[in-house]
């Protein structure tokens, strides 16, 4: 959410959204007029009584609750051309200041057409007098005389409407909505005002500045729209109402009051001339005006710097600037990404903090429209979210223009530990990289110099265009029934591809120990040293396994009680020798290179079978089903098993090495002699 200017008040994303889209109108109070010398409504009453020598109750009589009752009251004693008179008398002075005006008259002008949209319950001609090419009858309304307020490719209404009537010449203001009378012929008996206020609330986002909560005209017109709300057959999601409001007091302002209306307050730090609201104006007028410079300014100025070293409402402006406008085509994500400086990866946390609260708004709508039978709220357009899919998501979103920018960011920062912390968070609460963002990350590993290999290995492993290198996705086929029987002549074919793919071993990536320490913090002064990125192992802890947990030690214990299992593993040997290749290469990757250990010693401590075996990594099932095959090898046919045991012996594999010797030692194919010379050149 932006604030526009320092010690303003915090506007809210959708607001400033609708506003860019022409489906707000601003509704302007006496609030407004008064910042340009005029009075408020009760000034305006204290006014009339004053002209007409006419005593004011006391200060905290019962009667200023209702000053418009109190102006008719005096209109029944003097009569409605003596007040009227003094009104215009009262409202006809020279403006001290016209910029709130004209600030006002910027914001309300339309983006889509040619235009403006306004609505002023005042009766003076301040915005006539700020702008003065307009044309009665076209740009501008006056009660009850009023336009339809539709927005619609038919009818689109655009003129500023004095709701309550506009200032004439003297003698000529009988229209003007003064008194309760007034009120109640415009909002009860005719009810022009109350029809179009009712509608012009249904089809818009209404903006409301320069009224009061207590404020009799406020009141009018929310008790109108309620009753209209109310009485409607359609049960039709209506748009918020927001309102500026100011607040006193230094902790948070209750906004109870203004929920009870249907009205969402925007508070502000209030002074005797409420600068921090026309300031908000005016800057936010300046900023739409000139969106493209300010969001360049603005992100030069702040995306260089950790978040958590400048002002809160400095980080909110740059958070909305790259990623609070949909409709900017991703302009604030690109010239976010296209510094010179990349900005900090902590930013990252900023914009997901970000959408978590949208997330967190959109479900509560989202659980409150189903309570209520009303149609759901649109799911909110994120950036960060999809450019980390869902593991099991059936189809991949498509990324907006600012997500792609964010992608382009993300990449520049691979030689970065902190990327790499964040990722890996990801990875483990079952989230992929989006195939743009692992473009981009392969390009810059291509690209980038300096780059530590551990990181490196850990961009090359997370990238990998294979779908089966990292478990992140993957589920245990639990409905893989094993046949009854492996004799001749029973189809095994469907079963051999489908226990191979479950086989098929995989990564599993986790924070590495020592950022699990209570005290690790790598943002803070000192805890980047803490995972330099040297060895893989600095970066992430890896391991390898079969997917699957025990369900894999139950699938294999299945498939070796069957009859004939030993005859169907001799006939997918080479496949079974393969998936233990691809197990050290996995390992081999993840180790920091060619002279790792033989993990196979520590996780297989016999290659035969046996009870010494249980319990450790379930990989070492694979060696499991290859003995028994090669066992079936060995018994019908030496010349083939010979071969296999060579081969073996002759592998850059210590298992397989581990596997030819324990073959050697129990196979009746060979001679002592051979046996002792293979061990000799071994």
């Amino acid at each position: 959410m932006p604030k526009f200017v320092k010690g303003g008040p915090v506007v809210p994303d959708e607001l400033v959204q609708s506003l860019e889209d022409d489906r707000v109108v601003i509704f302007c109070g006496a609030g407004i007029s008064m910042g340009a010398g005029l009075p408020s409504y009760v000034g305006l009453v204290k006014y009339c009584y004053d002209e007409l020598a006419e005593a004011l109750p006391p200060k905290r009589a019962p009667e200023w609750l209702w000053p418009d009752r109190m102006l008719g009251s005096l209109e029944g004693k003097y009569g409605r051309a003596q007040v009227r008179n003094a009104v215009h008398r009262c409202l006809s002075v020279a403006p001290t200041s016209l910029d709130m005006h004209k600030a006002i008259l910027r914001l309300a002008k339309l983006r889509g057409e040619n235009g403006i949209r306004l609505v002023t319950t005042n009766f003076d001609t301040l915005f006539e007098q700020a702008n003065t090419e307009w044309k009665f009858g076209k740009d501008l309304h006056s009660g009850p005389i009023l336009p339809i307020p539709r927005n619609d490719k038919a009818v689109t209404w655009r003129s500023v409407v004095y709701l309550h009537g506009r200032l004439d010449e003297v003698g000529a203001n009988e229209h003007l909505v003064l008194t309760s009378a007034d009120f109640g012929r415009s909002y009860l008996t005719d009810a022009w005002a109350a029809r179009f206020v009712a509608r012009l609330f249904s089809d818009f986002t209404v903006l409301f500045i320069g009224y009061s909560l207590n404020d009799p005209v406020l009141r009018y017109m929310t008790d109108a729209f309620a009753a209209e709300n109310l009485s409607s057959r359609v049960a039709s999601k209506r748009s918020p109402a927001y309102i500026f409001v100011p607040h006193k007091g230094k902790g948070d302002a209750d906004d109870t009051p203004y929920r009870h209306r249907n009205l969402r307050p925007i508070f502000y730090r209030e002074t005797k001339d409420h600068r921090h609201l026309r300031n908000t104006i005016i800057g936010w007028a300046d900023a739409r005006e000139d969106y493209l410079e300010n969001t360049l300014g603005l992100i030069a100025r702040i995306a260089p710097k950790r978040p958590s070293t400048i002002n809160p409402s400095d980080v909110a402006n740059l958070v909305w600037a790259v990623c609070g406008r949909p409709s900017d085509a991703g302009h604030g994500a690109k010239a976010f990404a296209d510094l010179e400086t990349h900005p900090p990866i902590e930013w990252f946390d900023e914009f997901e903090r970000r959408e978590t609260d949208i997330l967190e708004t959109y479900q509560k709508a989202a659980a409150a429209a189903r309570d209520e039978g009303d149609d759901q709220p649109p799911y909110p357009q994120l950036i960060v979210e999809p450019l980390f899919p869902q593991a099991h998501s059936p189809h991949l979103t498509h990324l907006p223009p600012q997500s792609e920018h964010l992608a382009r960011w993300l990449a520049q920062h691979i030689g970065d530990y902190g990327l790499a912390s964040r990722l890996i968070q990801k990875l483990a609460n079952q989230r992929l990289l989006h195939p743009v963002l692992m473009r981009q990350i392969r390009r810059s590993l291509s690209e980038a110099e300096g780059v530590k290999f551990g990181l490196a290995q850990f961009w090359r492993l997370i990238t990998s265009t294979s779908d089966e290198t990292l478990a992140l996705g993957r589920l245990f086929p639990f409905e893989l029934k094993v046949p009854e029987t492996f004799a001749e002549g029973h189809d095994t074919l469907a079963f051999k591809v489908d226990l191979l793919s479950a086989l098929n071993p995989s990564v599993s990536l986790s924070q590495p120990f020592d950022t699990r320490l209570p005290d690790f913090n790598p943002n803070a002064e000192g805890g980047e040293q803490k995972a330099k990125g040297t060895r893989f192992s600095e970066v992430v802890n890896a391991e390898v396994a079969i997917p699957g947990g025990a369900q894999v030690d139950h699938l294999v214990e299945r498939v070796l009680a069957r009859d004939e299992s030993a005859v169907f593993l001799a006939s997918i040997l080479q496949e079974l020798t393969t998936l233990l290749r691809r197990t050290v290469n996995l390992f081999t990757l993840i180790e920091n290179g060619p002279t790792v250990t033989d993990i196979s010693v520590f996780h297989r401590p016999s290659i035969v079978p046996h009870a010494q075996n249980r319990g450790y990594e379930n990989w070492t099932l694979i060696v499991t089903l290859i003995w028994h095959g090669w066992q079936h090898v060995d018994q019908v046919d030496a010349v083939a098993s010979r071969r296999i045991v060579d081969e073996w012996l002759a592998s850059e594999f210590n298992v397989l090495r581990r596997l030819g010797l324990a073959a050697l030692n129990h196979s009746q194919r060979f001679t002592w002699p051979q046996k002792m010379e293979h061990l000799l050149d071994g």
